[in-house]
């Protein structure tokens, strides 16, 4: 590889230098102009899919928990009261009739 002296480096004149960095900026206002386009796509598109997730499910119910044997539960495991898993016997019996 050869060296390379200062007298072999290409100097600009100052209209060039001038055009070099306008270029430079332009290319880095495009640049970032794309990303806040972008991003601001971004957060359009989750809004409106937020929204629509939000409409569709129910939020003002609590979630109800249940325990393996059935007792319901709440978000601690501290038991609420138990479920009935099978309907009565009165009930059973008016309904095989």
């Amino acid at each position: 590889m050869s060296d390379v002296n200062a007298a072999e480096t290409l100097k600009l004149t100052p209209a060039q230098e001038k055009a070099r960095k306008k270029r430079g900026l332009l290319l880095a206002l495009a640049l970032f102009s794309f990303v806040v386009l972008v991003f601001v796509i971004t957060l359009v598109r989750l809004g409106e899919n937020a929204a629509a997730v939000s409409k569709s499910r129910d939020f003002s119910n609590p979630v109800k928990y249940f325990a393996d044997d059935g007792t319901e539960i709440d978000a601690n495991g501290e038991v609420i009261g138990p479920v009935a898993l099978e309907a009565p016997e009165a009930d059973k019996e008016e309904t095989s009739k």
